[in-house]
């Protein structure tokens, strides 16, 4: 199974920002892939009425009473991601490939014998299946560079310290690590105050950077399915949810100045961050059989509530111009300095999610099927572990940024004879 996925990114403006969760991360855990098989995702995720496949767990576990037999299966795939990125004048495109196992599930059948014969009015049989899924990929690679004469992440850091006495810096803050470095510098002329570390109000600056992510969410769950009279299947589950989530973001400012400005060289900032955590969550569904040819269905996740650990860390490295000092005193080039590694725990809860589908089969030719689902994202929230801290202001902007959505999938399989076509 091969994906390729587009994506582009406008940054249009500079800042350095802090690990924080927010409505960003809300929006990137509440997010799914549409399916997880070779056979479900080469038919654009749309198979909730379809069934008879591992994603069934996944996406309507009623699918699952389809089966009449053991199923045992390993999925792989090549995960491949392009990025655009628009920042300042400059576009640059990168790319990163992953190979993944999305898939691997169990399922097996029991079928309802009576006088030797198999029954075909009431419970025909009954199916559970272990199924692990991938329901997200954060594999991605963004690279960005321009010359930029109108700010410097050094004034950020600047901003980040002013009003408060340098005695008072956390030693993990950002503004701590730049006046460290001589990134920032006192002013001399009101208290509490900093200033770049680049002396002249004109900037002549090359901007580089790139956001590398990696990880992953999958699903662990365990579904039971049941047939009755071949015309009503209904299935249900409860899965675990995983959350893997790693980013290193370097960003790189180097002055095209004569070093004759005896002032910062180059100075550049990473952010780390990883995250893992889980969450428990359940699935309901139901396919009604109206004849061989045509099937309708309805399928209800409930939400998820995640309990996630954020793990991170800072470092700026900086280089001089020969003979450069500071009112803090004298530049070291080249200077580092790195934040001690932080931990916060809090929670994130998902939002609920209905499909409708329908699908058109015949076994001769294949099957055309299409899903709507309804996602509520406003209904991501945020919540502490700790007592005593609160997420309001980021809970009130994810209700006003996050849109009801409706997604929609169709998907298509054509038999030509042994060969399947899909799309």
């Amino acid at each position: 199974m091969v994906k390729n996925i587009y994506v582009c990114i406008w940054l249009t403006f500079l800042s350095a920002q802090a690990f924080a969760q927010n409505q960003v991360e809300a929006l990137r855990y509440s997010q799914s892939l549409p399916g997880s098989t070779a056979r479900s995702s080469g038919s654009g995720g749309a198979f909730g009425a379809v069934g008879a496949d591992f994603s069934s767990a996944l996406i309507n576990p009623a699918g699952l009473a389809f089966y009449r037999s053991k199923q045992f299966g390993i999925g792989t795939s090549f995960y491949n991601i392009t990025n655009k990125a628009d920042y300042i004048t400059n576009s640059t495109t990168d790319n990163k490939f992953n190979f993944n196992i999305p898939n691997i599930s169990f399922v097996n059948s029991y079928i309802n014998y009576e006088n030797g014969q198999e029954v075909k009015d009431g419970w025909v049989n009954v199916c559970y299946g272990i199924t692990l899924n991938r329901t997200n990929n954060f594999h991605r690679q963004t690279l960005y560079e321009g010359n930029n004469n109108r700010s410097s992440i050094t004034q950020n850091f600047a901003e980040r310290g002013n009003g408060q006495d340098f005695n008072n810096f956390s030693p993990s803050s950002l503004e701590y690590l730049a006046l460290q470095t001589k990134a920032i510098d006192f002013n001399t002329t009101d208290t509490n105050q900093y200033v770049s570390g680049f002396k002249s109000p004109a900037l002549d600056i090359n901007q580089t950077g790139s956001i590398r992510t990696r990880g992953a969410m999958n699903d662990y769950a365990f579904s039971i399915a049941g047939n009755y009279s071949h015309k009503i299947y209904i299935g249900g589950s409860l899965f675990i949810s995983s959350v893997r989530y790693i980013e290193d973001n370097d960003f790189k400012e180097t002055d095209n100045k004569p070093a004759s400005s005896k002032d910062i060289k180059s100075i550049s900032l990473n952010q780390y961050i990883k995250t893992n955590g889980t969450g428990l969550g359940a699935r309901i569904g139901i396919i009604g059989k109206l004849n061989e040819n045509i099937r309708i269905a309805y399928s209800f996740q409930s939400p998820v509530s995640h309990t996630l650990k954020d793990i991170y860390s800072y470092q700026i490295d900086a280089t001089f111009d020969p003979g450069a000092s500071y009112n803090s005193g004298p530049a070291v080039s080249p200077a580092t300095s790195k934040s001690q590694q932080n931990n916060y725990s809090y929670r994130i809860s998902t939002p609920s999610r209905n499909t409708l589908s329908i699908a058109l089969l015949d076994k001769k030719i294949g099957f055309l099927s299409g899903d709507v689902e309804f996602v509520n994202y406003k209904q991501a929230k945020l919540s502490p572990v700790v007592q005593g801290d609160n997420f309001n202001d980021d809970n009130k902007l994810i209700k006003t940024i996050y849109k009801n959505a409706v997604n929609l999938r169709v998907g298509a399989e054509i038999i030509s004879d042994i060969f399947r076509f899909r799309a």
